[in-house]
């Protein structure tokens, strides 16, 4: 578990022996086992646990006929299914999710309680959400919603809630597809394209996530990175030449002490207008470059409103004079002194035959 003090292992099925999912306790160097399951023609047992340690999730294979010999053994009527195993709930309550396709791949909400399944053939995959049951629905598996695309692999956020479902290139099959999702009200954001895709990493904060071809895919082809934000919006792409790999700098640990963390979600509505601001100026692609460029126009423009404002001033006497006395400066600051004409003048003839 990546938060307490337990271990989860199976043991194979062995002669008479049935397979064994079992939950243990790390005490004094020993192993106290606080939970376990017994299961029957299994093929192998993939197991995850969720980022906070909240669930144990276990995809089970297995079979209803098995044939041939020791060293070549084939299995027939392939099963599915999972079994969920709630950690933070009394007596630690186990939930069975039966799948009747074959299942390609599955990912954990790192934090949440969400269950990603992708299933079928080939590239004729369904991309199942399930929420797992907390509390007093504990035991209760809801599905959320059915994408039916061609994806091989789902990619959580680091905090959960937003998730990318890739089509990775498989064999002969090139994959490219970006799906964004956001999966506190199921919506789907702009679907991408990356053809030839290798891989997908979140940034550290969820805030962006990258799209990778590199050399080890063994594609001739332009290898590249694109990243894109968590909405599906490309930010910066770039070819590199052979690229090996592509990873995220580690997110430093906050300076930040939890008062002070404390503080600054009280004072976000002082914060927020000034990010807002960021982000504006973000989209419409103004640099620093830039606003300092249009800053020196500004002063530029004030300076040469200023010497002519001090030149009129200095002339206004002669002004006067020529003019017989009449301040023609203000002459029409007061509308007695304006006046106005209406003019019409002819724009175009033109001559039409009249048929009754």
């Amino acid at each position: 578990s990546p938060t307490d003090d337990h271990i989860a292992y199976w043991t194979a099925e062995e002669g008479n022996v049935a397979a064994r999912l079992v939950l243990a306790k790390v005490k004094d160097a020993k192993l106290e086992e606080i939970r376990s399951k017994t299961l029957f023609n299994v093929i192998d047992c993939k197991l995850a646990w969720q980022k906070r340690g909240d669930y144990l999730v276990v995809k089970v294979d297995r079979y209803t006929k098995k044939s041939g010999e020791k060293n070549n053994i084939k299995y027939s009527g392939l099963i599915y299914n999972f079994e969920i195993f709630h950690m933070r709930e009394r007596n630690i309550p186990l939930d069975t999710l039966e799948v009747k396709e074959t299942i390609q791949s599955f990912a954990v909400e790192p934090v949440g309680h969400k269950l990603i399944v992708i299933s079928g053939e080939g590239v004729r995959t369904n991309v199942t959400f399930y929420k797992m049951g907390q509390g007093q629905r504990s035991g209760k598996i809801e599905a959320l919603k059915v994408i039916t695309q061609p994806i091989t692999k789902a990619f959580w956020a680091p905090n959960g809630q937003y998730v990318v479902l890739a089509a990775l290139r498989v064999g002969s099959s090139p994959g490219g597809l970006l799906v964004f999702v956001d999966t506190n009200d199921m919506s789907i954001m702009p679907k991408q394209e990356h053809p030839e895709l290798s891989e997908v990493e979140w940034d550290p904060t969820g805030r962006y996530v990258s799209s990778v071809v590199h050399c080890r895919s063994g594609v001739k082809r332009d290898y590249s990175f694109k990243i894109w934000t968590f909405q599906g919006n490309l930010v910066f792409e770039k070819t590199v030449e052979r690229l090996a790999a592509f990873h995220w700098r580690p997110r430093p640990a906050s300076l930040l002490n939890d008062e002070a963390i404390k503080k600054v979600r009280q004072n976000r509505s002082v914060w927020t207008p000034k990010f807002d601001q960021r982000d504006r100026i973000l989209r419409t692609g103004e640099s620093a470059k830039q606003q300092e460029q249009r800053r020196r126009q500004l002063d530029e423009f004030q300076k040469i409103k200023e010497k002519n404002i001090k030149r009129l001033a200095i002339q206004k006497q002669q002004r006067l004079d020529l003019r017989g006395g009449i301040d023609t400066d203000s002459l029409f600051e007061n509308q007695a002194n304006a006046g106005e004409e209406v003019v019409e003048f002819l724009i175009k003839t033109e001559e039409v035959e009249y048929k009754p």
